[in-house]
């Protein structure tokens, strides 16, 4: 078992062990979009974002409102997006940053991609960046499952997902922003936002090589306005409290975080790229919880397809006892048929592991992401339990409760969201070591999402360390 270091890991793979710490979950969708509102509104010197997913949509929309908002009264802010699920167009990006505006937005704001697709090398496109942070002021900071979307807070009106995340406050928090600011500042992946067409040089001295050629010419900027007016219309439904939350005074917000003791926050070597990649950082941190387990280990994640190494450690467990509860998405609520149709090839070495794993029902796409370890420990975070979170993606998250009786109220408020929101609207597939058949339960499935499964079980194994 060298792969997993119950001694070392946690000393080289976890920042400093922060005191008096606090810590609130953000498992209601309401209290979550409210805390991000209420950090942002009150942010004093610097607001640092880093996203999986930003959808172009009202929520995410509104939100670079109130980040615009921030900026003009003088906060710096850095945005982080992952290049390849940024779904901004151009111009959009451009009201964002104040392109056709004399604003000090343009000063303020600056966005950065994340390995922004180049070349012909497929295989490097396939490195991203899976963290979700938001960091105010070095003081606060939000890390958990939700993307920049408002699918994640249960406003959509097609698909949204089940997810929570935490609040945090005191020196992880700090150590967070130290990690963001060294990305941001030493990663070769990270590069400058490209705008093209939709820069302001171009905007400004539009090249025209005819007079029949000025309307394309200055159809970059008409849409830039028009995006911009879509962002200002909805940051005034917002002021005018129309919007989905309203601002409310931090201390509010903040007056119910819990104080926890130690809180250590896990993440991969931020100068890190793909070519030098030796150990995932975040993903042995999980590891080496789920090894310290006694007695129990109750896991959520979207997308259950562990490594080799984890399977082993998780038979290990089993076999001296230790009860094993995973809850993951059934095949009517799964986003990925892929990955379905992944879990679905090693149900029988999960039951014969002895694990019981629960199928969320849906009709939302389970997507909140942690463990708890014998009730106390909980790690919470980006991470998946799969090929793709241990071997290819960025990654960060929390361990909390360590060595301090207090956290466990967290892990508390925690297991009571798996187990009430999720394992109890879950079927069980695996008990006892052995199998139970899903016939009845996928008959609801649509024979579209059935072909889709069955069109995906060829690629498994040749895609497997992309799952």
């Amino acid at each position: 078992m060298s792969f997993f270091k119950t001694i070392l890991l946690p000393i080289l793979f976890v920042g400093s062990a922060s005191f008096a710490d606090k810590i609130k979950l953000l498992d209601n969708n309401d209290n979550a979009l409210q805390a991000r509102v209420d950090l942002i509104a009150n942010a004093k010197r610097e607001i640092l974002v880093e996203y999986f997913a930003f959808a172009s949509d009202d929520f995410s929309l509104t939100s670079f409102a109130l980040l615009r908002e921030a900026a003009e009264r003088g906060v710096k802010i850095k945005i982080l997006m992952d290049s390849l699920n940024n779904k901004l167009s151009q111009a959009e990006m451009a009201a964002i940053l104040g392109v056709t505006e004399n604003s000090k937005a343009f000063e303020n704001i600056e966005v950065r991609l994340f390995n922004p697709l180049r070349g012909l090398n497929i295989v490097h496109q396939t490195y991203r960046n899976h963290d979700k942070l938001l960091n105010i002021d070095g003081e606060y900071m939000i890390v958990g499952g939700r993307n920049a979307a408002e699918s994640y807070f249960g406003k959509s009106k097609v698909l949204n997902f089940k997810d929570a995340d935490a609040l945090v406050s005191g020196k992880s928090a700090e150590e967070s922003r130290d990690y963001f600011l060294t990305l941001w500042n030493k990663n070769p992946e990270v590069r400058k936002l490209e705008l093209y067409n939709y820069s302001q040089v171009r905007v400004d001295y539009p090249n025209c090589a005819s007079a029949e050629e000025s309307q394309t010419c200055g159809k970059p900027e008409q849409e830039i306005k028009a995006s911009l007016t879509r962002i200002k219309s909805l940051y005034q439904q917002f002021k005018a409290g129309k919007s989905w939350v309203k601002t409310m005074p931090l201390a509010v917000m903040l007056a119910d975080m819990e104080e926890v003791g130690p809180i250590k926050f896990a993440f991969n070597d931020p100068t890190q790229t793909m070519s030098n990649v030796e150990e995932k950082l975040a993903s042995q941190i999980l590891s080496t919880i789920v090894e310290n387990a006694r007695e129990s280990i109750v896991i959520s994640t979207p997308y259950l397809y562990p490594t080799d190494n984890e399977l082993a450690s998780l038979r290990v467990l089993a076999a001296r006892g230790v009860n094993i509860k995973i809850v993951t998405n059934s095949l009517a609520s799964t986003d990925s048929t892929l990955v379905h149709a992944a879990l679905l090839s090693i149900k029988k070495q999960l039951a014969d592991i002895g694990i019981e794993l629960y199928l969320y029902k849906g009709p939302d796409v389970l997507h909140a992401k942690g463990a708890i370890i014998d009730g106390k420990i909980s790690f919470i975070g980006s991470f998946n339990f799969d090929q793709r979170s241990a071997e290819i993606n960025r990654e960060i998250g929390i361990k909390v409760g360590e060595n301090s009786a207090k956290a466990s109220q967290f892990s508390k408020h925690f297991n009571a969201f798996i187990q009430n929101e999720l394992i109890a609207n879950s079927v069980l597939a695996t008990k006892d070591g052995r199998e139970i058949d899903l016939i009845a339960f996928d008959s609801n499935v649509s024979m579209q999402k059935k072909a889709m499964l069955d069109h995906a079980k060829p690629f498994i194994s040749m895609l497997k360390n992309q799952l």
